[in-house]
């Protein structure tokens, strides 16, 4: 690692890799982390931290009045500037002298990647999609969260926030931003259906095919990913990349959750019956009750 910043750090290579918590971002991370040029550390979440900063809660200790009006006269007309630097300041510090890439894998990012966009104007986005029943069955299998649609009126946690809001939120930037070069889609099914394709693609997209002669090898760097604290220790657990979580909502969601669910994602064929209907603008009232934006300091970030 560098002990000073490393110029050499351009800002297009800088990579955020968006998805919504479960949709496979770690393994997508750790076989593009395999190539020579990428360093791809498990979830900095820097961003989240720096997006909140100067943000001052009305319970400050130290006098919230005071605090924000300073932070209003000589902060907030360079706040995006100050933090876009400190944040490529911290990626060539952590970024090893062999490599040329950053590569943030943090799946929360998802609620400020508007932001992201607007900062860092040359950076890369890599768009994760998964199935997003497959992703609710992930949820329910790896943290044994509660699915059901009866409790989430009341529910008001940042995981039932994870799996009701980043599908939509994620799918809406992908669609203001298509066609960019800036923006990749990749389909979570396409990846383990052929992950050596869907990697050349994105080296291909991203233009660095160009950087080295050598290509990635395909497969989990098992090392690292059992000593970093982030990311899904669950692909330990296999040798190889598969498809067998694919579909996984089958036999995992109860059929009401699917029901629900279904009609939630707007991915059902057929209408909703009346208690479903109901129930979906229940949880939309919530949700607006809430207020949830991009502003708010949500719980556990």
């Amino acid at each position: 690692m560098t002990s000073s910043v490393d110029a050499s750090l351009q800002e297009e290579d800088i990579w955020f890799l968006i998805s919504p918590p479960r949709a496979g971002s770690t393994l997508l991370a750790h076989l593009l982390g395999n190539h020579p040029d990428i360093h791809a550390p498990s979830e900095p979440w820097i961003m989240l931290a720096l997006q909140q900063f100067g943000k001052i809660r009305t319970d400050h200790q130290f006098g919230a009045g005071h605090v924000d009006e300073a932070l209003q006269q000589s902060f907030n007309s360079k706040r995006d500037i100050l933090l876009a630097e400190f944040a490529k300041l911290y990626f060539s510090m952590a970024l090893p002298e062999d490599k040329f890439v950053f590569l943030d894998k943090t799946p929360r990012y998802f609620w400020i990647v508007d932001w992201l966009y607007s900062i860092f104007p040359k950076a890369r986005f890599l768009i994760l999609h998964r199935n997003p029943l497959d992703v609710l069955a992930s949820h329910k299998t790896t943290w044994g969260h509660n699915l059901d649609p009866n409790q989430l009126v009341a529910n008001t946690s940042t995981a039932s926030l994870d799996f009701l809001l980043a599908h939509s939120r994620i799918a809406e930037f992908a669609a203001r931003h298509q066609g960019s070069p800036r923006v990749l889609n990749v389909r979570y099914e396409d990846l383990v259906e052929n992950p050596n394709s869907e990697l050349q693609k994105i080296l291909s997209a991203f233009d660095l095919t160009k950087r080295r002669h050598k290509k990635p090898t395909v497969g989990i760097n098992r090392t690292a990913l059992s000593v970093e604290g982030f990311g899904d220790k669950k692909i330990l657990e296999t040798n190889s990349i598969h498809k067998g979580s694919v579909g996984s909502w089958r036999s995992v969601l109860t059929p009401q959750e699917a029901g629900f669910y279904s009609h939630w994602f707007g991915i059902a064929k057929s209408k909703p019956d009346a208690a479903t209907k109901s129930l979906i603008e229940e949880v939309k009232q919530s949700l607006a009750a809430r207020q949830v934006s991009d502003d708010e300091v949500l719980p556990l970030i």
